[in-house]
This record gives C-alpha cells, sequence and structure tokens, in this order.
C-alpha cells in the first residue's frame, strides 16, 4: 500500500494554514498530497473520489473542515465506513491507512476488493475485516 501522508495543513501565500470554506475544498490538496487514490482499497479514481471525515463530520462539527480529519475516499469505501465514531475505546478494533501499515493486512490486486492475508492470526483478522 501506497503511504497515506497527508503531512501538516497546506499554506496559503501569507504562510498561514488553508482555512477550508467547504471540506470539499480540500479535495485538490490531498489528491496533490496522496494521488487520486481511495486511502482505504487503493482503487485509482481519476473522478468521484470524495473528502471523508475520519472522525464523521456530524458528530464534531469542529472537525468538518480540518485538515488532520480529511483522507480520500471512493464512494464504496465512504458509505461502507459511514459514521462509525474513532476514539480510544475503538481505535484497534480497525486498520486505519493513514496509522497502521495496512499493505502488510492487505492484499492489494488490480480489478478486486483488498483481501486480508492469510498470515494474520485471528486476533488481527478480526480486526481487519472490521
Amino acid at each position: 500500500m501506497r503511504p497515506v501522508k497527508r503531512d501538516d495543513a497546506p499554506i496559503d501565500s501569507d504562510g498561514n494554514p488553508v482555512n477550508f470554506k467547504k471540506y470539499g475544498d480540500a479535495r485538490p490538496y490531498l489528491i496533490n498530497r496522496l494521488g487520486q487514490y481511495c486511502s482505504y482499497c487503493e482503487i485509482w479514481l481519476p473522478m468521484g473520489l470524495a473528502v471523508e471525515h475520519i472522525q464523521p463530520k456530524g458528530n464534531e462539527t469542529a472537525l468538518e473542515k480540518e485538515w488532520s480529519n480529511f483522507l480520500l475516499s471512493c464512494p464504496s469505501c465512504n458509505s461502507r465506513k459511514g459514521k462509525k465514531v474513532v476514539n480510544a475505546e475503538n481505535l484497534h478494533d480497525y486498520y486505519w491507512p493513514h496509522c497502521d501499515n495496512t499493505f502488510r493486512v492487505f492484499i492489494y490486486e488490480n480489478d478486486r476488493a483488498p483481501q486480508i492475508a492469510k498470515s494474520l492470526n485471528e486476533a488481527q483478522q478480526r480486526i481487519a475485516r472490521n
């Protein structure tokens, strides 16, 4: 899996962090840094990638336009994740593309959804299925 590294928030011509009026305004910056790939399934999608919120935007309105809360997602992965809240209690219930090396967890092949690596133990497979 390609590294998912957003780095720090983009800066404007005055050297200040960009303030996004709408979260969708972050899309070109994300594409510039991450490429036109879904951060979850690695599908290359020249059109239709959405700005995905790691923490659901409806639960924490302050995070709706926060750079550190953004990834890119295809429509399928974005809807699959839904409104799952990420907190200290369930952070380790999932493998996150911006935190974990998902290349060891999933097998990515062209024209196929990621498959869970057979080398994982039962507990790791359960997290991967989540």
